[in-house]
């Protein structure tokens, strides 16, 4: 991949939009250095139109955290876009700056931001600019805003909206560096969990566990739980019960734990797993990765149209491991189980393309 890449770089395509695209899928793929060179390239051409311009200030913003360059774009005319969310894009300016340094005005600007989405709906919070402020050591404004999404949870009347408020509050205060009170808001939040992951099951048959309701809404209604966990109270996270093995896994480091992939495996949900090959995919960890694999060989998830392993899900974690070989070897077992439908043949032939391209990405060919 690495020759494509240098080949689009060699003959660029002349429409800058394209090059704007082509720069944010190199970033995606793996390819920061391609990617860093092609935004650059799409920079240096002329832009008349103010969408390319104010798509190309977020992904300076927000990819290669340059926020002069980002901000000069959108002075130059991309704030006149009309396809994206141009205070958003000034958000992502923002936090770029903190990366770099304390801001008054961009804490200013991120903090009233955030305060002011408890005006509409929990959805509208990016906890990335959380972590903005918390990168720019601004501990009052964290709390600040953890006070105001304290006080929006407890006039919710809606059980979902009201955990994810207290759970957004608990995740403030934690990173404020207010430990008790992140753990008081996480479980406060508690006692909405329930009724919110009873009504994302629906009318599912059976009578199943906390945590196996919490799989089947694939986690939604959970956010207290999860911010009990990170705020240190781990013990009590798990005895509760509605904490997913995927949301222990996917923030046990966060809360001073190693991720076991047995957590996630036991959850039973291909979606989770799914998931957690993508995180793979876009932050490399080959010994993580290796883990999973493992634990995956030693219990295999059945394949979605049969009861044998699903040998593509192992071929992609092997190659995730940076294991050729292993890689190989699951995927021919899958060519050989092919049910005689084109559909089935294509997505293999797909998926078995993503572990060659996986495994030609920098960080296994160093």
């Amino acid at each position: 991949m690495n020759k494509v890449w240098d080949a689009i770089i060699a003959s660029p395509p002349s429409d800058v939009h394209i090059l704007i695209e082509l720069g944010n899928d190199a970033w995606w793929s793996g390819f920061q250095e391609k990617a860093e060179a092609l935004l650059n390239m799409a920079k240096s051409r002329p832009i008349s139109n103010a969408d390319d311009k104010a798509g190309l200030a977020s992904k300076f913003a927000r990819l290669l955290a340059e926020p002069d360059v980002a901000e000069s774009l959108l002075e130059s005319g991309g704030d006149k876009a009309n396809s994206y969310d141009i205070d958003g894009i000034r958000l992502e300016i923002a936090a770029a700056r903190l990366a770099r340094a304390s801001d008054q005005r961009s804490i200013d600007l991120i903090s009233s931001s955030l305060k002011r989405a408890t005006k509409s709906s929990s959805i509208y919070v990016n906890e990335q600019f959380l972590d903005a402020l918390k990168k720019a050591n601004a501990l009052p404004a964290l709390k600040s805003v953890g006070d105001a999404f304290v006080a929006e949870a407890r006039v919710q009347d809606d059980p979902e909206e009201r955990g994810n408020w207290f759970g957004l509050a608990s995740g403030a205060y934690r990173r404020a560096g207010a430990t008790l009170e992140a753990v008081t808001a996480a479980r406060e939040g508690l006692e909405s969990v329930p009724a919110a992951v009873l009504r994302r099951n629906g009318t599912r048959n059976g009578t199943p566990t906390p945590r196996e309701a919490a799989v089947n809404a694939n986690g939604f209604g959970t956010n207290p739980v999860r911010a009990l966990y990170l705020a240190g109270e781990r013990e009590e996270a798990v005895k509760f019960g509605y904490l997913t093995g995927y949301d222990r896994y996917k923030f046990a480091r966060e809360a001073n734990e190693s991720p076991n992939p047995m957590w996630l495996i036991e959850d039973k949900s291909e979606f989770y797993l799914q998931d957690a090959m993508l995180d793979l995919v876009y932050k490399p960890d080959r010994s993580l990765a290796r883990r999973m694999y493992e634990a995956l060989s030693e219990h295999p998830v059945p394949d979605t149209y049969s009861t044998e392993p699903d040998e593509s899900l192992l071929g992609t974690y092997a190659a995730l491991a940076g294991e050729r070989d292993e890689m190989l070897d699951h995927f021919r077992r899958a060519v050989t189980a092919l049910h005689e439908n084109g559909y089935f043949a294509l997505d293999t032939a797909a998926i078995w393309r993503k572990g060659e391209v996986i495994l030609q990405r920098p960080v296994f060919e160093k």
